[in-house]
């Protein structure tokens, strides 16, 4: 899949004009990091942080297309404000699995008998109703010092995929939060979420990880799950994708995306499936990139100005896409709204700039970011 360079936008006034095709939604409840999910029946789902930044609560809703409004929200989290938004990296994700099963997952902090506390990969998925949550689980047993965000993926034979990244217990931490030693976990469930594997390194190559930056993963129908982090060696802070084509089973390694600093940008990364494969987007040297990955050829297409983090990916049934991030965002900093909207040939037949911080509807609030979905009634969606 090739994506054609997108040029730098118009003004702010174009770009409030341009939205035609593209419907701004804010997270209800002064929600931060929302993540989109569509369903099998086309219902947009999405999942949010709120509360406080250092113990906030996983929230689930769906969006009413005709009136454009959120029903009211429902917690996740059984155990009230174990969510950490401080960093915007890690926050839920969720994945639909078999029987319409919404599995999520998120970096928790659990309280420790001294009365400090620990990072947890915690997990849970959607009860038999689909309107509520499980009480959720721990899935961190092998490893020590979870930093980053934990990705999930799912699929319609029941299998459920939760990575992380953790340094091994015998590891001694260095100045840099263990990132020599840091490596991607693998819990999996073949049975709908209901049982987990003890989770284990998934590869002996992935080593080396930024602590700070989160994953993303995505499973497909044939049995391939596709993974993508950021590498620390001392050097560089290049994009890595993980690819197995056996169910989790083996994995190979490939350099995505170099990036020669020696710095953690606190990034995020997004995966989308599409009838042409996997299409990704991340951050590289503060702008966004994206690109197929069809394990042949890959080729970056650079698509924003410098500034730019957390992407998120949504395409049409004419294969449309839609790529939204965030603009001038960082520590306990807000930032505006970008996208770019293109034809299924990759032009662009959209763009927006958010140059002014004055409309108040292009804010991206403090530790959020922007999520993108297409909704059938409705067409595409930005919730930020």
């Amino acid at each position: 899949m090739i994506l054609h360079r997108l040029l730098l936008p118009l003004t702010l006034c174009a770009a409030v004009a341009a939205a035609g095709p593209v419907t701004l939604l804010e997270v209800p409840d002064a929600g931060v990091q929302p993540q989109a999910l569509v369903d099998a029946g086309g219902k947009l789902h999405l999942l949010f942080l709120s509360g406080p930044a250092g113990e906030s609560d996983v929230f689930h809703t769906t969006l009413n297309p005709k009136t454009k409004t959120f029903a009211k929200p429902t917690r996740v989290n059984h155990t009230a404000g174990n969510a950490v938004a401080m960093g915007s990296i890690r926050g839920a994700q969720g994945a639909w699995g078999r029987d319409g099963r919404l599995h999520v997952v998120w970096n928790a902090k659990v309280p420790d008998a001294d009365g400090k506390s620990h990072m947890e990969v915690c997990y849970t998925r959607s009860d038999s109703t689909g309107e509520n949550f499980e009480p959720e689980r721990g899935l961190m047993h092998a490893g020590k010092f979870l930093d980053g965000g934990a990705t999930i993926a799912a699929d319609q034979q029941g299998n459920v995929y939760v990575l992380w990244h953790a340094m091994p217990q015998e590891a001694t931490p260095d100045p840099g939060h263990g990132e020599a030693s840091r490596t991607v976990y693998l819990a999996k469930s073949s049975d709908d979420g209901r049982t987990f594997t003890k989770d284990a390194p998934c590869s002996s190559e992935a080593v080396g990880i930024c602590a700070c930056c989160s994953m993303r993963a995505t499973a497909l129908p044939s049995g391939e799950l596709v993974v993508l982090y950021r590498a620390a060696d001392g050097t560089g802070r290049s994009m890595q994708s993980l690819r197995s084509l056996d169910q989790g089973v083996s994995f190979k390694l490939a350099e995505i995306h170099p990036w020669l600093i020696n710095a953690c940008p606190m990034s995020s990364s997004f995966l989308h499936p599409t009838p042409q494969g996997v299409m990704a987007a991340w951050e590289t040297d503060s702008t966004i990139w994206t690109a197929g990955l069809d394990g042949i050829s890959m080729v970056p297409r650079k698509l924003s100005a410098v500034g730019s983090k957390h992407p998120s990916i949504a395409q049409d049934d004419h294969g449309q896409t839609l790529i939204t991030w965030a603009r001038d965002t960082g520590w306990q900093r807000g930032g505006t709204l970008a996208w770019s909207l293109m034809d299924a040939q990759g032009k662009v037949s959209i763009e927006s700039a958010t140059d002014s911080a004055k409309d108040t509807n292009l804010k991206v609030p403090v530790w959020s970011f922007p999520a993108a979905a297409f909704v059938k009634g409705l067409g595409f969606v930005i919730v930020h």
